[in-house]
């Protein structure tokens, strides 16, 4: 996840509201005067932007109701190399500058010298995250936990291997066998190889498993206590990237389908990034992955 798809639960405590962008007790006009300009002149388009400190001379803009910052803005020389004059800058995720190379941070950003300028590039690139988008972003993490579990199975399954192969055994086994048609000298083996056996068939089983789950938003949308559901549908993502449903159904919490909310309960109860088996994962911020039925 690049620098820019940045939750915004991770940054709130860093809020600042314009007036306190410059210091009270500040005389000297500087970076951070030109950065509380720019915010106080964002703000009068767009009256439901929130900023957090990222530097002394940047901000990270965001919304209330959305779980990803909108980008950054910033107020100082963004040449990469030389030393230039201090520009106004915007930075998200929606911008490709294709003067710089992609490992650039200059390569999502625009800076200009014109606040005008810069606030129409800004309210052009400050765009919320589509919940398709952030649907398949975060739709790994409940993928890797998933594959993590066939993993660990056919790892016990290596393992097992080794102790039932231990030479001494396998030796007075195998002599055995060859004199006295598959009797087992060693009761204790034979244990062994049943578990052997037993692992080989649930390994086997988890890699026939399929993993369809609805990516699930929940968000107080009007700030009114009521809860909103964003879900969108991620099939087949036991192989692959998995099939993202570009659909996306919104709904009040009264809609959802009882066997969502009832997974939605035990996730809600679990810590952020736990994988629970065929009920799904909590990617926090009000955001889930809920296994189908």
């Amino acid at each position: 996840m690049d620098k820019l798809h940045v939750r915004v639960s991770k940054i709130i405590d860093k809020t600042v509201t314009v007036k306190e962008i410059v210091p009270t007790d500040q005389t000297a006009y500087d970076a951070k005067s030109e950065l509380q300009n720019y915010a106080k002149a964002l703000l009068s388009y767009s009256p439901g932007l929130k900023f957090a400190r990222k530097r002394d001379n940047e901000l990270w803009v965001y919304l209330d109701n959305d779980p990803y910052v909108l980008g950054y803005i910033g107020y100082g020389d963004y040449l990469v190399h030389v030393t230039g004059e201090h520009k106004y800058m915007v930075a998200s995720r929606n911008i490709e500058n294709e003067k710089y190379a992609t490992y650039n941070d200059q390569h999502s950003m625009y800076t200009s010298v014109n606040l005008k300028t810069i606030l129409t590039k800004a309210r052009k690139a400050m765009r919320p995250i589509n919940p398709i988008d952030i649907a398949t972003m975060e739709s790994r993490n409940i993928q890797d936990k998933f594959k993590r579990e066939v993993s660990d199975k056919s790892n016990d399954v290596y393992n097992t291997w080794s102790k039932v192969f231990d030479k001494s055994l396998a030796e007075a086994e195998f002599r055995n066998m060859i004199k006295n048609g598959y009797e087992f000298v060693n009761k204790q083996y034979r244990g062994m190889v049943q578990e052997l056996l037993d692992k080989i068939d649930i390994d086997r089983s988890a890699k026939m498993e399929k993993l369809h789950v609805h990516f699930v938003r929940a968000y107080d949308k009007y700030g009114d206590g009521e809860l909103h559901f964003e879900i969108i549908d991620i099939n087949d993502l036991h192989k692959g990237s998995g099939n993202v449903v570009k659909e996306i159904v919104r709904c009040r919490e009264s809609e959802v389908p009882e066997d969502i909310l009832g997974k939605i309960s035990v996730l809600n109860i679990t810590d952020v990034d736990e994988y629970v088996k065929d009920v799904g994962y909590n990617t926090g911020d009000g955001m889930f992955y809920v296994v189908k039925q």
